[in-house]
């Protein structure tokens, strides 16, 4: 009644056609609020008379409705709050996670425009990540990329990579500038007609993919070469079997030869049987000589002992003996200024001219010249051992220090293979070279190089 009375001369002056309406609250005697609306009116449109009329209507259910109503908004708004809430979240942690992987994402729609673009574009091209929003094409996009990776448009990579992006599919590969490889993949979105193009930097899985594919054919090779080398080895141990049962066969027969016929065979040919028995013993000495030296130096045991010794003695030495085994060839000497004393392995460089001398009249049958050289060019000793036998081939001439190794004009000629290897390898540890030339049925030269200090 309060409000009534306060608006009662607002409700006088008005007509009957503007009610004035008011709510409000009442409590029951038996304790219960009940809502009431007041509808309140100048139905005698007189100003003499101050009356008015009021109706009087219950509305608890509809407020109560309204109140309702009025909660359950309230309630969707807070969960509406939260929901987008956590789908902020949801969304932060989506790019967090794109942002994370190497991976760079984008999505365009059929007609190959942008609807969403990783955080990578962006970061790799701040001042042009305009081109990757949502709304922009594709291909303004690659030219971007293009520009960037220094990529121009008259290059045909341009245009094979341009291509691909204005129609993706599938899986490709590019090399671009500088060595870097990307991989691009492009998949269709379930249930749209949007397609997700992923791009990954596979460089350093290309430089691994090259690295394996160099140490696989290096396994390859190896694995050739150990197999050239068991059948070589195979080879070699028949060879030795042999190398070994013929001057023992040969030593067996001249002794029953002289013990059986003694006394009646005469001087002369009992020192023939003698140099044969003495020429087979040199034969297994050397063969002996060079397994072991091999051997010593594949286990690293093999080492050399340095001091003065009279370079010019060991040579006429070592032809001195050659020369009493193999009487039929000639070997002639040639010394020029040599040094009184060489810091030289005598040992070493005596088994080096006895390997070199053995194999110049091996090889030599029927030419018994054999050409020994020796002269100082400044702090250099220059050896050269020259026959005019057989000779090699020149497509074995690259092969012809490797161990195992015998030239195919050898075949018939006793030997191990190793000899010319040992050499090799005797030479360089007097921090020595060797080189050989040779000419096929003329004969060869070997040309060895060591310091006098």
């Amino acid at each position: 009644l309060h409000r009534i009375k306060k608006v009662y001369p607002q409700i006088l002056a008005s007509d009957a056609t503007s009610p004035t309406q008011i709510e409000f609250r009442i409590k029951r005697n038996d304790g219960e609020w009940r809502d009431v609306e007041a509808i309140a009116s100048n139905l005698l449109s007189n100003n003499t008379v101050n009356a008015v009329v009021l109706n009087f209507r219950d509305i608890t259910q509809q407020k109560e409705v309204e109140r309702a109503l009025e909660a359950h908004q309230k309630d969707l708004e807070i969960l509406v709050e939260q929901r987008t809430h956590q789908l902020d979240q949801a969304n932060k942690r989506i790019n967090a996670f794109l942002a994370a992987s190497p991976d760079t994402l984008i999505v365009i729609d059929d007609a190959g425009y942008i609807s969403f673009a990783s955080q990578h574009y962006s970061q790799r091209y701040p001042l042009e990540s305009a081109a990757f929003a949502p709304g922009m094409h594709i291909l303004d996009a690659f030219d971007v990329i293009a520009r960037n990776i220094f990529l121009s448009k008259d290059d045909p990579l341009y245009e094979d990579m341009r291509s691909w992006w204005q129609k993706p599919e599938g899986t490709r590969e590019f090399r671009v500038s500088g060595g870097m490889w990307t991989r691009m993949q492009a998949k269709p979105v379930p249930g749209s007609k949007e397609i997700v193009i992923s791009t990954t930097d596979i460089t350093d899985y290309k430089r691994q993919q090259a690295k394996m594919a160099a140490q696989s054919a290096d396994l390859a090779m190896a694995l050739v070469k150990e197999k050239e080398i068991v059948e070589q080895q195979k080879t070699f141990v028949s060879m030795v079997s042999h190398e070994f049962r013929t001057p023992l066969t040969i030593i067996d027969g001249n002794a029953q030869i002289i013990q059986k016929r003694g006394d009646t065979i005469g001087q002369e040919a009992l020192e023939k049987r003698a140099t044969s028995i003495r020429s087979a013993v040199d034969r297994l000495v050397r063969l002996i000589e060079t397994i072991l030296s091999a051997h010593m130096l594949d286990s690293g045991k093999l080492t050399i002992q340095k001091s003065a010794c009279d370079l010019a003695a060991i040579i006429q030495d070592c032809c001195a003996d050659q020369q009493d085994i193999s009487p039929k060839h000639k070997i002639n000497v040639q010394l020029d200024c040599l040094p009184k004393q060489a810091m030289l392995d005598g040992k070493v460089i005596t088994q080096m001219m006895t390997n070199l001398l053995s194999n110049a009249v091996k090889y030599a049958p029927d030419q018994p010249e054999i050409e020994v050289k020796a002269h100082m060019v400044g702090d250099m000793i220059h050896i050269s051992v020259r026959d005019h036998g057989v000779g090699i081939p020149e497509d074995e001439l690259p092969r012809i220090f490797g161990k195992y190794f015998r030239a195919s004009t050898s075949g018939g000629i006793p030997g191990s293979g190793l000899g010319l290897s040992l050499v090799k390898q005797l030479i360089e540890l007097h921090n020595g070279t060797i080189t050989l030339d040779s000419k096929l049925g003329q004969g060869t030269t070997v040309s060895v190089k060591l310091p006098i200090h």
